[in-house]
């Protein structure tokens, strides 16, 4: 799946390429989610048009102390 940059970056294995924005690229599974998670790029269907995907730190219940509900990152 294609990425579309939104801010100017440089490459993470050449820092001397420069990506600059409404760029619409396919650097492969791992860096095209990390382009997302880092918000310097978009997920772009193959129609060109934008998906939404805004990362999101999701918690997990772990127990109940009483009526207090105790949480922690569920990375």
């Amino acid at each position: 799946m294609k990425i579309r940059i939104i801010q100017p970056v440089s490459d993470r294995n050449d820092q001397s390429k420069m990506y600059e924005v409404g760029t619409e690229l396919d650097l492969g599974t791992e860096r095209n989610k990390a382009a997302v998670n880092k918000r310097v790029a978009v997920w772009v269907d193959e129609k060109g048009s934008e998906k939404v995907s805004i990362p999101t730190i999701k918690k997990k219940k772990v127990s109940k102390a009483g009526a207090e509900i105790i949480e922690t990152n569920g990375k």
